[in-house]
């Protein structure tokens, strides 16, 4: 089993920040007089520190500290030494693996013309790219997110949309949201459930809950503030790391509303031209209820950006899993593949996502016993169409059904189905076949991720999050919101993939969104207190006036 993370300290992060913006002496202000265990891998961190400052007597007593062990200083007193651990898959002599806590190493860092990320356990890479770049041979292409560019959504921009008057976020591969009941987190969900249904061609009741959007008359979709005046059209656009875009402005009258709402402005680029620009409420040949940029695309090539882009917010969807659907005892209402979006087919979901990974070889298998090691209790989940010994004939079954092994109990009666099994472990494989399956959505959101999750295993869970996502493809992106505050001990901030935000309501009512940074004072903070303890403490924000 692997090893459970030792997570490092927004200090130890911050000092990674600075020796990644190219400032390794502030870096080495930020650890001095620090004390770190034994161990631990900020020691790995401040051996790379000491070495770009070119003190070398401190290097070989970090080292020392980080392996437990003297040195050679002949052969490991060096910047290569150094890459090597973090390049080795599954950590060096049986300690975490480096990847989990520095996930990507940038040029200031590496001397390689690009930025380099590995997942932890998977497969070397920087030693091989640092060779080959010392005898100027091509470097190896690892579809890296920041490697290379793709279609990751960045930037969101909304406009007019329930709580949400106006804001600008940039999103990462992992984007948690925090705060108070209320405030507007869904909303921020269902603005991109909206665009996505938008970029499909139609927004109407049917697209809207097909994304698992709340429908809702237009008096309620648009914002109304006692502060401002009611906005004619809700306006919601996204661009990608390519700078491709889609924007639309969409109208529907508050005193007699329609089934459908019209496009007023519909824009969609792809980084180098404009694809669709037009008021397409103004022109009269065209039906203001039907999306231009739909129709558009089938004429690009699937590679274009902007097709990527609307194929991705075509996909996109906000899961909300309830126990009843994961058990197999209430249908799915919005089934997708590769799971509905509360649950159900759970048991076909597991089975593909199963096959996928043994498919993989070792890394799959790596993967999946990552899953199965969040459920303690089993020995092993597998799928059967056979169920007369498993389920009383009264409960409501689906044609396949999961089967878990309980470890604690005795042989030929330690099986037990979704109905009898923990309703922990049905979430926990719900999020990995999200994450891991090549079929789920490219960006997808899970509404209350927390939900049925013990704390412990909930932080564990967010913690493989990131990794999972890139395992399956390098622009995988989630959005989630959660209540727990132990969540927040699972998210690594030092991976520049993953953010978390504060989502609050100023003094108009307005939902406010921010993404929370790492501070001098939440620095010193958190080297006392983990961020749950910080979020409860109120140091965050996004907590209840109560």
């Amino acid at each position: 089993m692997a090893q459970s993370p030792n997570y490092l300290t927004l200090r130890s992060q911050a000092a990674f920040s600075w020796l990644s913006a190219g400032d390794p002496k502030t870096a080495q202000q930020i650890l001095q007089n620090y004390q770190i265990p034994t161990g631990n891998p900020t020691w790995w961190l401040k051996a790379l520190i000491d070495l770009k400052n070119k003190d070398l007597e401190t290097v070989e007593t970090s080292l020392e500290n980080y392996l437990g062990r003297p040195i050679q200083v002949e052969t490991e007193l060096t910047e290569t030494f150094l890459f090597s651990l973090w390049d080795t898959p599954g950590g060096f002599q049986e300690k975490l693996d480096l990847a989990f806590y520095f996930p990507t190493l940038p040029p200031s860092i590496t001397g390689l013309d690009t930025p380099i990320t590995r997942v932890q356990f998977s497969k070397p890479k920087l030693i091989d790219n640092l060779i080959a770049k010392r005898h100027n041979k091509p470097t190896k292409d690892y579809g890296n997110t920041l490697e290379k560019k793709n279609s990751s959504v960045r930037e969101v921009e909304i406009r007019g949309f329930k709580s949400i008057y106006s804001a600008n976020i940039q999103l990462g591969r992992i984007n948690c949201f925090i705060g108070a009941n209320g405030v507007g987190k869904s909303n921020l969900l269902e603005a991109l459930g909206v665009l996505g249904a938008a970029a499909n061609g139609t927004v109407d009741d049917e697209s809207l809950l097909r994304r698992g959007v709340r429908p809702g008359l237009p008096r309620l979709y648009k914002s109304s503030f006692i502060s401002e005046a009611t906005p004619a059209h809700i306006a919601i656009g996204v661009t990608t790391q390519t700078k491709a875009e889609y924007r639309v402005s969409l109208l529907n009258p508050l005193d007699s509303p329609e089934l459908a709402w019209s496009y007023k402005t519909e824009a969609l680029g792809d980084g180098q031209k404009k694809i669709v620009s037009d008021g397409v409420r103004d022109r009269k040949n065209l039906n203001p209820k039907a999306g231009l940029a739909a129709l558009q695309i089938v004429d690009l090539e699937p590679t274009n950006p902007a097709a990527q882009l609307m194929q991705r917010l075509q996909e996109f969807a906000i899961y909300c899993p309830n126990t009843p659907t994961l058990r197999g005892i209430v249908p799915d209402q919005q089934f997708r593949v590769p799971i509905g979006l509360s649950g159900g087919q759970l048991p076909e979901g597991f089975a593909a996502l199963r096959q996928h990974l043994e498919n993989d070889g070792d890394e799959g298998e790596e993967i999946l016993e990552q899953v199965l090691e969040l459920i303690d209790w089993v020995t092993n989940i597998e799928t059967t169409n056979l169920g007369t010994d498993l389920l009383s004939p009264e409960v409501p079954r689906t044609q396949l059904l999961l089967k878990f092994r309980d470890r604690f109990m005795q042989e030929g009666r330690n099986e037990l189905t979704a109905y009898d099994a923990s309703e922990g472990a049905l979430y926990i494989l719900f999020a990995a076949l999200l994450c891991l399956l090549p079929k789920a959505p490219r960006i997808f959101a899970i509404d209350n991720l927390d939900q049925a999750l013990n704390p412990r295993l909930l932080k564990a869970l967010i913690s493989r999050l990131a990794d999972w996502l890139y395992y399956n493809a390098p622009d995988r992106q989630l959005l989630f919101t959660v209540h727990n505050p132990a969540a927040l001990d699972g998210l690594n901030l030092l991976d520049p993939e993953v953010y978390l935000f504060a989502v609050e309501r100023n003094s108009n009512g307005q939902t406010v969104i921010r993404r929370l940074t790492l501070t001098p004072e939440l620095i010193k903070l958190n080297e006392q207190y983990p961020l749950s303890r910080l979020w409860l403490m109120g140091h965050l924000g996004a907590v209840p006036n109560v």
